[in-house]
């Protein structure tokens, strides 16, 4: 059994990791904007094929292909990481639908719904307890959501279900047996012949974007495929050390990034349905944080 500080650094790596994948997340989108010509599905296929050639090398220089052999022969991790495969490959594509079908305002509310069934998940199925005051920040997270829905008019279906699917796919990888690079390999290259065949297809009908001769786009996809893979090993490796709620609350770090972006880079209108919105997830932040800090506090005293 670990000790309270083996635990307490434990929990603090877990944090940073945290931090620092939904930082990535939250800047993800002005990366987009460089390749804003290429339709969404293949550009999430070239994002598969330069995860992976990122992750191979990744493994060859840690030297972790004994991890990689040893994942790859327990029958029961590769089923799990069959569900996950489909859990991220199905919350890209709703993510690809609804982008093209004119949704974005469904996509960007997917971002806030997510953390609040990440904190339902660990409370209903790993039993993390809830203090009265984290309970109450989940209730004003959620106002916040419910009051950005109801402006939006319609049954939410992009966003329930990109929340749905990413919070399954952090509580499954929560609990399967496998270090964060070998698992998003595994999951990438279960993924590859989808995107293959997608390529393949666009080439075959003469409608791909990318073409070998452009290398600037090319080389901004290879980019967005690390960018890809980084934050993902980040999320992995901070929920395995953090409770399932914590990372929940930490997601709203990205989509408050996205709402900085667009008002002050790309010129969007901040209504005062964003304003209500973010004052009660920011409000909900600081209330499921204080114990967390007094406990802290209390420990260095």
């Amino acid at each position: 059994m670990s000790s309270p500080e083996e635990q307490s650094a434990e929990v603090q790596k877990g944090l940073a990791f945290g931090l620092g994948a939904f930082l990535i997340w939250g800047g993800l989108p002005n990366l987009f904007k460089l390749v804003d010509h290429v339709p969404a599905l293949e550009t999430l296929s070239w994002r598969t094929f330069s995860s992976i050639v990122f992750l191979l090398l990744l493994i060859a220089v840690t030297n972790r292909w004994r991890r990689l052999r040893t994942a790859l022969r327990s029958k029961r991790l590769m089923g799990t990481l069959v569900i996950t495969t489909a859990l991220l490959g199905l919350n890209w594509w709703v993510f690809v639908y609804a982008v093209n079908i004119g949704e974005v305002l469904q996509v960007s509310l997917g971002y806030y719904i997510n953390p609040l069934f990440s904190v339902l998940l660990g409370f209903f199925l790993l039993g993390e307890r809830l203090s009265r005051l984290q309970v109450g920040a989940v209730l004003i997270a959620g106002a916040g959501v419910l009051n950005q829905t109801l402006t939006l008019g319609v049954f939410p279906w992009a966003s329930l279900g990109m929340a749905v699917l990413f919070g399954l796919y952090g509580y499954v990888r929560k609990v399967a047996k496998v270090e964060a690079i070998e698992g998003l390999l595994i999951e990438t290259a279960l993924l590859s012949p989808f995107a293959i065949g997608y390529v393949w297809w666009l080439e075959a009908q003469g409608t791909a974007t990318v073409s070998p001769d452009d290398s600037q786009t090319i080389f901004y996809l290879l980019v967005i495929g690390v960018f890809t893979a980084v934050p993902l090993i980040f999320f992995t490796e901070g929920a395995r050390r953090l409770r399932l709620s914590t990372v929940g609350l930490l997601q709203y770090i990205a989509p408050t990034l996205h709402l900085v972006g667009a008002v002050w880079l790309w010129g969007e209108t901040l209504t005062t349905t964003h304003i209500i919105t973010f004052a009660c997830i920011w409000l909900a932040l600081g209330l499921y944080s204080t114990p967390s800090i007094l406990a802290a506090f209390r420990a260095k005293s």
